[in-house]
């Protein structure tokens, strides 16, 4: 017995969403390198990083002065150091 039509387009739209390319995917974050003024790298700095209404996250910077945020909804955030 065939599926009804209305299954098979709704596990073709699912099928598609799952196979969409990370590019293309709902999630976003950032990364970098916290520098001082003489080019030195700054660890264990501390990295606020605020969304429109709220603070989204906050990290520290690794040994080499790296840091990640990851998971956030894409948008304009404020990042400070």
């Amino acid at each position: 017995m065939p599926f009804p039509r209305s299954l098979q387009t709704l596990v073709l739209v699912f099928g598609l969403a799952a196979a969409l390319p990370p590019c293309l995917a709902a999630a976003a974050g950032v990364q970098g390198v916290v520098i001082d003024p003489d080019g030195r790298v700054t660890p264990g700095a501390r990295i606020l990083l605020s969304g429109p209404t709220a603070t989204i996250a906050t990290t520290l910077t690794d040994d080499r002065g790296r840091f990640q945020v990851a998971n956030l909804d894409p948008g304009p955030y404020e990042l400070r150091v």
